[in-house]
């Protein structure tokens, strides 16, 4: 038998604003980049599939904090659960066949990886622009998204490496 939301909530101690929240929030940003990529006609989010990804990652976090003692996963965890499990319920629809259409929903998840990297490590475009190592890390995350086996695990240690990486060379400079 099946639970409701708010019976899971209420069981694993979770604010069910909060998972109402981050759905309305992927929602949001899944919107964003259909509209920046001009894809109104040719995608669409399957609600369905959203709501399981959201669910999915609440399962895995609550379960985490039942076996790990703490009250809130780190960043980095937390986006690289969002991250794995909207790659793998695949929330956008193709309608309208277009070129690379088969991955969109790769590229949604290297485009929210790359903006929340950029976003928490103030990497500006011009910073982008002038940083080779940007633009190969861009294609390989992308890439490994397609053609590669991914856990939220390895996005997670992807994400940390990633952060150790830019603390390093802020003390070089």
């Amino acid at each position: 038998m099946r639970r409701s939301i708010p019976d899971f909530c209420d069981k694993e101690g979770i604010n069910l604003s909060d998972v109402t929240g981050t759905y309305v929030n992927l929602l949001t940003m899944i919107h964003f980049f259909i509209e920046k990529g001009n894809l109104q006609d040719k995608v669409v989010v399957n609600g369905r599939a959203l709501k399981e990804c959201v669910v999915d990652y609440y399962v895995d976090i609550s379960r985490i904090k039942s076996f790990h003692p703490i009250d809130e996963p780190s960043i980095e965890k937390d986006d690289a659960y969002k991250a794995y499990w909207l790659l793998r319920r695949k929330a956008l629809q193709v309608i309208q066949p277009f070129d690379n259409c088969e991955f969109i929903n790769e590229l949604f998840v290297s485009t929210f990886l790359l903006g929340l990297i950029s976003r928490q490590r103030n990497i500006d475009d011009a910073k982008k622009r002038k940083n080779p190592t940007w633009s190969n890390f861009k294609k390989l995350l992308y890439r490994s998204l397609m053609f590669r086996t991914v856990t939220a695990q390895s996005l997670e240690l992807m994400l940390e490496a990633f952060f150790c990486g830019c603390d390093f060379s802020a003390e070089s400079t």
